[in-house]
């Protein structure tokens, strides 16, 4: 008997779980705020793309007028340049004609007509055998009511299309002058580093010729000599390659009919 209440004791515990677990849960009515966006505000750490961009004639600031003529001499050569230049004109002419589409049309259309009746005809004299002249003056005048907003949807694109234009003037700007900045610091650079290399190679001259003095008078090994040599002719090595690269950035500045780049 008691072994029959002990096993139901169990069974009931599990299925008081399973009721509980079955329960219905209660609607939940709170409503999630929804954000002001308007009231929202940009974070101060993001900056807009306009921000950081170079101005206009950045390189200026260097103060190099060789670096200003290499420049200058460039974006006035350029075709990729000419050609933005020539989209920037023709989206202005295609804003002009549109923003002169709307709004108030006024013509004024004037004809001239000259004629000659033959005295010969069915006119007799003094109608016939004589010139006429007959002028006509027509003032044309209407109004385009933008009811829908069509017209300043279409100036809009078209100044859209104009500061496009001038976007990719720019960027080919950028372009060029970055590019001939990049090439003439990098000519700078490699004249000071053979420079440097010079007068690495001279010192190491002067200690080849000493390791050679005390090999041959028994003081050090016959082996420090050669790695005095290896150590120079390191140095030729890097000097003859940076003077490579020099005469082909010359030969380049010859066929771009550049101005002549002078050593600093």
């Amino acid at each position: 008997m008691n072994n029959r209440y002990s096993n139901k004791i169990p069974t009931l515990g599990l299925l008081a779980l399973l009721l509980a677990g079955c329960a219905a849960i209660p609607p939940d009515d709170a409503t999630v705020a929804e954000r002001d966006l308007a009231g929202a505000g940009l974070a101060k750490s993001i900056r807009l793309a306009r921000e950081g961009w170079p101005d206009a004639q950045w390189w200026t600031r260097y103060g190099d007028p060789q670096l200003d003529a290499l420049i200058q001499r460039a974006l006035k050569d350029s075709p990729d340049l000419a050609t933005a230049q020539a989209r920037i004109r023709q989206a202005q002419s295609t804003q002009a004609i549109t923003e002169a589409n709307g709004g108030a049309n006024v013509t004024l259309d004037g004809t001239v007509d000259r004629q000659y009746i033959s005295g010969t005809g069915l006119f007799p004299p003094p109608l016939g055998g004589a010139w006429y002249t007959e002028g006509k003056v027509g003032i044309n005048a209407s109004y385009d009511f933008d009811w829908w907003g069509k017209h300043r949807s279409q100036i809009a694109a078209s100044l859209g299309e104009v500061n496009a234009r001038r976007a990719e003037e720019k960027q080919a700007e950028l372009t060029i002058a970055t590019t001939v900045a990049q090439s003439y610091f990098a000519l700078q650079a490699d004249w000071a580093r053979v420079a440097t290399l010079q007068q690495a190679r001279d010192a190491q001259a002067r200690l080849t010729e000493g390791r050679a003095k005390r090999v041959a008078r028994g003081l050090d090994p016959a082996n420090a000599r050669v790695r005095a040599e290896g150590d120079l002719a390191a140095i030729d090595a890097q000097i003859a390659a940076h003077r490579t690269r020099l005469r082909n950035g010359s030969r380049a500045n010859a066929r771009s009919a550049s101005p002549a780049i002078r050593r600093p």
